[in-house]
């Protein structure tokens, strides 16, 4: 099958996935500038009390109500509601560029990866800032990353953004499922 629009995916449909919970200020533009570099722009919308489905619609998006047990949950749904050979995640509120898609797309139509995560630390991005918050954020990030590139003899820079992009077939054979806690209930 030929997509003329996008040649550069060597003939595989490409999907964004935008996650947006109360994103009203910014997923109109997320969406719009989305449509440039995919063949289709899907938001799980996870139950906003806002107009982010309504701005979503309009803008181009087919818009699903996530399952409403989280971001895992809204990932996981998604692999099911879309039909496509690449699926790249972002968030809504435009951390990361839409004009950067293929840059996690290309290793995965190209080169036969079947998983490419985005890199707050490799250099290009806005998103950090000098609160504690995203401080302590940061430290554990590095230590996820030390400790997953360890026990997987892999080289990930940035295990915890939301930027990126995957081949559906291979993340649906994985199988996730997400184990949720209780409210009630204390993780030890």
């Amino acid at each position: 099958m030929q997509f003329p629009k996008l040649p550069e995916y060597a003939n595989q449909r490409v999907v964004c996935v935008i996650l947006a919970k109360n994103e009203a200020k910014t997923i109109d533009e997320v969406v719009k500038r989305a449509t440039e570099f995919v063949h289709e722009v899907v938001v799980m919308d996870g139950h906003s009390t806002d107009e982010t489905a309504a701005l979503a619609r309009s803008a181009g998006a087919t818009v699903y109500p996530d399952p409403g047990k989280g971001k895992e949950s809204a990932i996981r749904q998604s692999l099911y509601v879309v039909d496509t050979d690449v699926v790249v995640f972002m968030d809504a509120d435009g951390s990361p560029d839409p004009a950067d898609i293929a840059k996690p797309v290309l290793p995965l139509v190209s080169d036969g990866a079947d998983l490419c995560v985005g890199s707050r630390f490799t250099g290009g991005s806005e998103e950090f800032s000098v609160t504690v918050g995203h401080l302590i954020r940061t430290i554990g990030n590095i230590s996820m990353n030390i400790a997953i590139n360890k026990r997987w003899r892999v080289e990930l820079t940035d295990t915890l953004n939301g930027f990126r992009g995957v081949r559906r077939h291979a993340v649906l054979a994985v199988g996730l499922r997400e184990i949720r806690i209780p409210s009630n209930k204390k993780c030890l």
